[in-house]
């Protein structure tokens, strides 16, 4: 039987508790009962000396007006509400079981989905922080063989059903995962963890399937595999995972001594791999520093290149320039020499013009002094042959002169 009550007292053996049906009962006390606090309790955890003493009645019923001055405000003690389920957390092997929990990670429920999973539980589990509850179901199943080196894996699920409580699902993952570490017994453990809602919850709890096996069905309809919901309901998780149902992917739990031996060679491996990288870094820079280097060598050395071409430029430049004016001031002294020449020339040319001219006008009075000195010497002539004519001519000259052949004589004459 499960009751549910609040406590009153707390003594050194054990608490008193006042039950929901109005009984006073004594309870073995554990680490976490707190006066004021609400519990669920099965009867294994009573004292054997079950009802209180008459005595001590009064002494609760003052403890009692302490709660209810505390409900108003007025009392120095603070109830809890640890009741109302703010999650619920599945373990899937074969055996499938199915936890709810109350904000405080508390155990409220437990309840078997199959009949592997009635084998695991009981109500000792109730009032149990979920990761103890965990680690406890897993211990079972690896004693009655539910899990062994071959089958390994185990799905956790869990699905918040206050929303406040989403917050605390990841760092829900991590504490189990760490209760599982710190016991020696669990090795190389596949840990499969999946998270549903609010809405996957009441599916699942429609079809009757734990919130994990309903979350890989989920996927598998992502992945369009062809699998019912039956199938996956029936299938072992490391069957499911052999057969790439969904997308299961599992994380291995190691144990603290084997994670220290791991983590010791990751750090050598990481140190291993820092000083390879260190040296690729420096190996790295001196390359980058050797190609900076050599580009500016080759800087240098084409700037040195092309400032001698620069040089060569300017000084082939500069001797055309000098050239250029040397050829110009020759050009120049040429065409004043030049002009100096015409200019010579031209009084050359007059000079010889003039010299012509005076040659010329001597040529003509000589030649006019020598025809008249010939009109002279040919008058002379005419004048003496006509002088000898006439002597040689007869008397009656009058009347030959006058005829033909004697103008004819007369004209030879002449010309002679």
């Amino acid at each position: 039987m499960v009751y549910r009550g609040c406590i009153l007292k707390i003594e050194e053996d054990f608490a008193i508790v006042l039950t929901d049906q109005g009984q006073y009962l004594k309870i073995i006390k554990k680490e976490d009962l707190v006066v004021g606090k609400k519990i669920i309790f099965v009867k294994e955890d009573i004292y054997k000396d079950r009802r209180v003493t008459i005595k001590n009645i009064g002494l609760i019923a003052a403890v009692f007006i302490t709660m209810i001055l505390s409900i108003t405000g007025i009392g120095k003690f603070h109830i809890v509400e640890p009741m109302r389920v703010a999650a619920v957390v599945s373990i899937d092997i074969n055996p499938s079981i199915e936890f709810e929990i109350n904000e405080k990670k508390k155990v409220l429920h437990v309840g078997a989905l199959n009949m592997d999973g009635e084998e695991l539980i009981d109500q000792t589990f109730i009032g149990m922080s979920i990761e103890e509850a965990v680690l406890l179901v897993i211990n079972n199943a690896k004693q009655k063989h539910y899990i062994t080196k071959e089958k390994n894996t185990v799905l956790i699920a869990t699905a918040a059903v206050e929303n406040h409580f989403k917050e605390k699902s990841d760092k829900l993952q991590k504490e189990i995962e760490q209760k599982m570490k710190d016991d020696q017994k669990l090795k190389e453990l596949n840990l499969i963890y999946v998270q549903g809602n609010k809405k996957d919850l009441k599916e699942a709890k429609k079809q009757k399937i734990s919130i994990g096996k309903y979350q890989v069905y989920k996927q598998s309809k992502e992945k369009e595999q062809k699998i019912t919901l039956e199938q996956v309901k029936n299938m072992k998780v490391q069957e499911m995972v052999d057969k790439g149902i969904g997308k299961l992917k599992g994380k291995k739990i190691k144990t603290k001594i084997k994670e220290k031996v791991e983590d010791k060679i990751k750090k050598q491996q990481e140190t291993t791999k820092e000083e390879k990288k260190e040296a690729i870094k420096q190996d790295r820079e001196n390359k980058s520093k050797n190609i900076i280097e050599n580009k500016e060598k080759k800087k240098k050395a084409v700037q040195i290149k092309n400032k001698a071409k620069i040089d060569e430029i300017e000084n082939k430049q500069e001797e055309k320039k000098e050239k250029i004016t040397f050829n110009q001031e020759n050009k120049k002294e040429r065409l004043e020499n030049k002009k100096e020449r015409l200019e010579n020339k031209k009084d050359i040319e007059k000079e010889k013009r003039e010299i012509i001219e005076e040659n010329k006008k001597e040529q003509k009075k000589e030649k006019v002094e020598m025809k008249k000195m010939n009109n002279e010497e040919n008058n002379k002539k005419v004048t003496k042959k006509l002088k000898e004519n006439r002597k040689t001519e007869p008397k009656n000259t009058k009347e030959t002169r006058n005829t033909k052949p004697y103008k004819e004589n007369l004209k030879k004459a002449k010309k002679d």
